[in-house]
């Protein structure tokens, strides 16, 4: 197992906060589901031309989701009972204000239930964190004196503070960001398939290429990142080694053999670092542009089809 993965695995020992932030996951999730839902009878109407009243839109969606042959069973439990659709109001201008207030809220919901999700993770990440930190101080200063003469202090100082710095960062990333991105792709996809299943079946088929073309700039920067903290470590050591014994080096005139050291590992810091620059300049922007590809293909699609079904019923 990596050591990250096991560094990973002390955030359970915060069971309560962890089922606290998957709950809220899951509610975000629900909230951004059920307001793309919400927002389809509002776009429909807009595209359409129609001005329907909240009576015509629930029944509508009690159609839709009667003839739904994907998720069909999951869908049964969002139908609008008749005796409540008999009870909204009229007006297809009320209808529309009712929606979107109804969204409003939904949006404050699911923004609050997205705070406390990362405010909970943080806190989980921090005390995490925080064990380790202590647990890596505990361990060097009972490490044997003669390896940390031989060593010197600047590596074990570098991994109590700037190793479990990027390891609270990773698990940031992990908790924080990665689960709820994962939990809100879930429910746009349950909901891209509600609506139209062909289509996003077949806009799914990007999906490899894209997390091969993912995979792959990830595994580089992954690569170049390591060996950069490499030589950024060497280089803290030798910048504390020299500054430690400034006096040695005034007394000896050797500012210019320290000058030059620390220079050659300097400018090694910068190769590493220039190695992933590309990867990481071209990461965002390629997958905005295979996605914008994808759109692009789909609209052409979907326009041959309507097309081609307007002049068929035309002749």
């Amino acid at each position: 197992m990596s050591p990250f993965w096991s560094f990973a695995r002390r955030m359970f020992r915060y069971r309560l906060l962890m089922v606290g932030a998957i709950c809220m996951v899951f509610l975000s999730a629900v909230s951004l589901s059920t307001g793309l839902l919400g927002a389809l009878p509002v776009v429909e109407s807009i595209i359409g031309g129609e001005h329907k009243e909240l009576a015509a839109l629930a029944r509508d969606w009690n159609a839709k989701v009667n003839d739904a042959n994907v998720l069909h069973g999951l869908l049964q439990a969002f139908r609008i009972p008749e005796d409540v659709i008999v009870r909204l109001p009229t007006g297809p201008f009320t209808a529309l204000a009712c929606i979107m207030g109804a969204l409003c809220l939904l949006a404050v919901f699911g923004s609050l239930t997205t705070f406390l999700h990362a405010y909970l993770s943080l806190t989980i990440v921090n005390r995490t964190v925080t064990g380790i930190r202590r647990e890596a101080f505990h361990a060097i200063i009972r490490s044997p004196l003669a390896r940390m003469v031989n060593e010197g202090a600047t590596d074990a100082v570098s991994r109590i503070v700037n190793d479990t710095r990027a390891l609270g960062d990773g698990l940031n990333m992990l908790l924080s960001k990665g689960v709820l991105q994962v939990f809100k792709g879930i429910a746009a996809f349950l909901v891209a398939l509600a609506m139209s299943w062909p289509v996003t079946l077949i806009s799914a088929l990007v999906a490899p290429i894209l997390y091969t073309i993912i995979r792959r700039l990830g595994k580089k920067i992954k690569k170049g990142a390591g060996r950069a903290l490499e030589s950024q470590s060497e280089l803290l050591g030798i910048a504390n080694e020299t500054l430690g014994g400034l006096r040695a080096v005034k007394v000896n005139t050797a500012e210019r053999l320290a000058a030059g050291r620390f220079h050659r590992v300097n400018k090694r810091v910068l190769a590493e670092l220039n190695k992933v620059r590309t990867a990481r300049a071209v990461a965002s922007p390629l997958t905005e542009m295979l996605s914008i590809f994808l759109l692009c293909g789909l609209v052409l699609a979907a326009g041959h089809l309507i097309i081609h079904s307007s002049s068929t019923f035309a002749v």
